[in-house]
């Protein structure tokens, strides 16, 4: 299997310590010596932290502004280099896309959905960072 560092040349050390700590999560595995695509990245130690809460369909949503429900998830991962991801456990544990996932500051990650109709769900967020 090819070598990550054969097909990307990182320029940024930070970038590139990025990329292996997401790859190890998505991989399930944070060692990069276990991982087949990791294993051209040399001295290369991920540190990737994940964030993640589950949220109900109705209550943690509040009350509806300018026609939007929001949510926000106080991850405290101090970068604003971060991965939402947001699950629908409401449907199985669908990854879904709300009207809006924003990252608001180096702590905090929001998400937004319809007042009308209604598309409040229950769900879970995952920040990786």
């Amino acid at each position: 299997m090819s070598k990550l560092s054969n097909r990307w040349n990182f320029s940024d050390r930070q970038l590139q310590d990025f990329v292996v700590a997401i790859l190890s999560l998505v991989n399930g595995n944070l060692d990069a010596d276990n991982v087949p695509l990791l294993g051209g990245v040399s001295g290369s130690t991920p540190s990737a932290v994940v964030f993640t809460q589950t949220f109900d369909s109705s209550t943690q949503w509040g009350t509806a502004s300018g026609g939007y429900y929001t949510i926000l998830f106080t991850h405290n991962l101090g970068s604003v280099a971060v991965v939402p991801l947001v699950y629908d456990t409401t449907t199985g544990q669908l990854a879904t896309q709300p009207d809006r996932v924003s990252v608001d500051n180096l702590n905090v990650v929001s998400i937004r959905t319809l007042e009308s109709p209604d598309l409040r769900f229950a769900g879970r967020v995952v920040i990786l960072g």
